[in-house]
């Protein structure tokens, strides 16, 4: 991960209330998506998947589904 100062990043405050408040940023040039910066909180649940991923590994789909989508399945397979 390269690191850079934070006197070398000019970040407006509305972004900087929203990741206080655990909202993604989206940045944006000539209209077009350019980064995305998060709160360190939210980099710190999906940085092993990042991981995976540039390590060419496979992601584990259980590590992709939510809350929701297990209590989904737990209901159709409770149906079955």
């Amino acid at each position: 991960m390269a690191t850079v100062p934070a006197t070398q990043v000019r970040i407006p405050p509305e972004a900087k209330d929203a990741l206080v408040r655990d909202e993604p940023v989206m940045v944006v040039k000539h209209e077009r998506l350019s980064f995305v910066l998060i709160s360190p909180e939210a980099y710190s649940l999906v940085s092993h998947i990042l991981e995976r991923h540039r390590a060419g590994l496979p992601i584990p789909i259980e590590e992709l589904l939510t809350e929701e989508d297990l209590q989904v399945f737990a209901l159709e397979r409770a149906g079955d």
